[in-house]
């Protein structure tokens, strides 16, 4: 489908005359120009307007020129203009990113009723373009991950872990990191979201790793969990042994038509009868594509129906704070039958550190 026909689906769907989209990434979903001061106008029948500040009016010129897109200078009365001449009178605005001083700045202004809508499902299903720049992505973040087994040594600090992958992957064609990484090494496991600090990685330890890039405007995001030596305790290596199992096990059985509660429900059920428990406190996954948490999500409390084309992320993890922690993270996309794992690098416990 069309980017601005799945647009007017939801003026459709929330009888509405026009959407007002305003996140950069919406716009630039759309549009496929990035601007950080946008807005785009989508209307049921009289076109679609896109309104940028003069930074970008130029380049948005050259690379708008060719589609039935409106190109104008961003003026808000101006924009209240042409909607009363068109005849909007009610226009959805994106429930999920406009503030409320925003929503108020644009209520004194126009004239039309404004309605919050959702847009979060306007970037779920993936086209196949899509898909090649977030495999591509995917396969830097992998490449970057085989180049820190040949680089890591015992001493290292977290920080130099991470700026050492940064670099890597930049090296490796990324346009940047998707988010600032995850590195975790020994006690500081257990924290799920732990940033890197100056903790220097030691000899029988798990360490986790959360990376991803940017290529062409789309996210990749994988975690493994690796050992700093041949030698660990056997709770870390069962520990290990537990979300790995929860991982594969999502792989095989998570289907299109299933909500992403039943699908989060696959790995939590293993975690739940082992020891670990009470230690898997996040969502099993959340979609990724512009950016690297997007929606709808695979957690007990997302009750979405998974479709074809969703590219998803399965990352199952146990954190004991005493003990450490492990994650094990795969991106899926969701096709007819079986998912389609689309990370590679491999899932047995291996060491980070040169030997």
């Amino acid at each position: 489908m069309d980017r601005i026909e799945k647009v007017k689906k939801i003026i459709k769907e929330n009888n509405v005359d026009a959407i007002l989209l305003n996140s950069p990434n919406n716009t630039f979903y759309v549009t496929g120009f990035k601007s950080s001061n946008s807005y785009l106008l989508v209307t049921k029948d009289s076109g679609t307007f896109y309104f940028t500040d003069m930074r970008y009016f130029s380049s948005a010129e050259n690379f708008l020129h060719d589609t039935d897109i409106i190109l104008s200078v961003l003026d808000l009365v101006a924009m209240d203009s042409l909607m009363n001449k068109l005849g909007i009178n009610t226009v959805g605005v994106e429930s999920d990113y406009i503030t409320l001083e925003k929503k108020k700045t644009l209520s004194t202004i126009f004239k039309a009723k404004l309605k919050p809508v959702d847009t979060t499902r306007l970037r779920a299903i993936k086209s196949p373009s899509e898909i090649a720049s977030i495999r591509e992505s995917l396969q830097i973040a992998e490449k970057t991950l085989f180049d820190l087994q040949n680089s890591v040594e015992i001493g290292m600090t977290e920080k130099e872990i991470s700026k050492l992958a940064v670099s890597f992957g930049l090296k490796n064609g990324a346009d940047k990191a998707s988010f600032d990484f995850i590195v975790a090494s020994g006690l500081n496991g257990g924290s799920p979201h732990w940033h890197p600090s100056d903790y220097k990685i030691r000899e029988g330890e798990l360490i986790t790793i959360d990376l991803g890039f940017i290529v062409n405007g789309y996210c990749s995001d994988i975690t493994r969990t690796f050992k700093t030596s041949d030698k660990i305790d056997k709770d870390l290596e069962n520990m290990y042994n537990i979300v790995l199992k929860a991982n594969n096990a999502v792989n095989e059985q998570a289907r299109v038509g299933m909500t992403g509660k039943e699908i989060d429900k696959i790995a939590r059920d293993i975690i739940e009868k082992s020891k670990y428990r009470s230690y898997f406190g996040h969502g099993l996954g959340h979609s990724l594509g512009i950016e690297v948490h997007e929606s709808p999500r695979l957690s007990s409390a997302d009750n979405s129906v998974i479709e074809e084309g969703m590219i998803m992320s399965n990352e199952p993890g146990i954190y004991v704070p005493s003990l450490g922690g492990v994650r094990i993270e795969d991106i899926i996309l969701f096709k007819e039958g079986k998912p389609e794992v689309l990370t590679t690098f491999p899932k047995d416990l291996q060491s980070i550190v040169n030997s």
